[in-house]
């Protein structure tokens, strides 16, 4: 069953909790989830509150890396958008597209993003960060030379946050896996092997 005016799936694992249903500790994290979430308790939040206290210090780190980073968002979306197009992840996509043309990610770098393409036209932070998260995310690693490329542009703190957003990130699309949560969008175009024949640039 779809939700249409989201494009989501209503066919739930975890049956939505009533307030009187709630433990304190839970009710609790509804009131944090819905200042802190994009799309209200929809995503993963629902299956969240089935542990409470491992959400709560999920949150925190989340919190953290959304609004006291210092990271460029025009950056921190881009690494969602490759995050989402690797995990063929339709959900984040779909909160996370608009906010990257918001934040200055110009057209053509999200759809080749969408498309499983290399982008043109790429800063050279812009460049740094895809080649860092392309490469761990896809080959579970990262070069010397995207690595030194990324630390010098853009500095040791943010080649380490970036590797906790991801980690977030991944988190999430493991649970909205679990759920289904977004299967039923039709955003992502399929897209069996996105960036084949990537390579970093040697600029």
């Amino acid at each position: 069953m779809v939700d249409n005016r989201q494009g989501i799936s209503t066919t739930r694992r975890f049956a939505v909790l009533a307030d009187a249903e709630m433990s304190e500790r839970q009710r609790e994290m509804v009131a944090q989830f819905k200042g802190f979430s994009l799309n209200g308790m929809r995503g993963p939040f629902n299956m969240m509150l089935r542990s409470p206290e491992a959400a709560e210090r999920f949150q925190a780190l989340g919190k953290y890396l959304r609004f006291d980073t210092g990271i460029d968002n025009r950056l921190v979306e881009l690494m969602v958008l490759v995050h989402a197009r690797i995990w063929s992840d339709q959900y984040e996509w779909m909160l996370h597209a608009p906010r990257a043309a918001e934040a200055g990610l110009s057209d053509d770098v999200v759809e080749s993003v969408k498309s499983g393409r290399v982008p043109d036209g790429l800063s050279i932070e812009e460049r740094a960060v895809f080649d860092y998260v392309l490469e761990l995310e896809l080959t579970k690693t990262v070069s010397d030379m995207t690595f030194n490329k990324a630390a010098a542009v853009l500095g040791e703190k943010m080649v380490t946050d970036l590797v906790f957003m991801i980690g977030q990130y991944i988190t999430i699309s493991m649970i909205l896996a679990v759920l289904k949560e977004g299967q039923d969008l039709d955003i992502l175009p399929p897209c069996s092997n996105p960036f084949a024949g990537y390579s970093a640039s040697a600029e």
